[in-house]
């Protein structure tokens, strides 16, 4: 009578879903510390970076908003100034 045949290996689900061996891509460094991303990882290789990153985009933002505004105030006391028609006081 024949052995029965083992029972297929089925590959673990870091395997399946493509994960290598040691769990890094070193082929994108992380964009907060520089060091290699593990596979999977997009935004940063740790909470921390992630965090970092966060932030950075935030301020980014916020950065961008103030500018805008400023821009907007400067345009709006402009306008106050040529409808009272003479020169806005302080302006550099």
């Amino acid at each position: 009578m024949p052995e029965p045949s083992p029972a297929p290996k089925v590959p673990s689900s870091a395997a399946r879903a493509g994960y290598g061996a040691l769990g890094v891509d070193s082929s994108q460094p992380c964009p907060a510390c520089g060091k290699p991303l593990p596979v999977g990882k997009t935004a940063g290789c740790s909470a921390r970076c992630r965090a970092e990153l966060s932030r950075w985009r935030r301020v980014t933002a916020l950065r961008q908003a103030l500018l805008t505004i400023q821009a907007q105030v400067e345009d709006l006391l402009d306008l106050v100034g040529k409808l009272h028609g003479g020169r806005r006081r302080g302006r550099k």
